[in-house]
């Protein structure tokens, strides 16, 4: 079987978390969120097979941090 290399769209989707925030002293349930994580639009390489295809994006570890810091109060 061959496989042929081709062009094809590619969408990307940011990263989609469910998130539940808890007070760390008390335990308290805090709120019930979900956080969504850009990143690099287009990982490199790409390889698409010529078919249309659904990915997500590759976000940073700085992306990641800048998601979850509104969350975290000192």
């Amino acid at each position: 079987m061959a496989v042929v290399l081709g062009f094809g769209n590619v969408t990307f989707y940011r990263v989609a978390l469910p998130v539940r925030v808890y007070e760390l002293r008390t335990g308290r349930f805090v709120t019930d969120t979900r956080l969504e994580i850009s990143g690099a639009s287009c990982p490199d390489p790409y390889r698409n097979l010529g078919y249309d295809t659904k990915d997500y994006v590759t976000p940073s570890n700085s992306q990641v941090q800048a998601a979850f810091r509104p969350l975290i109060s000192p």
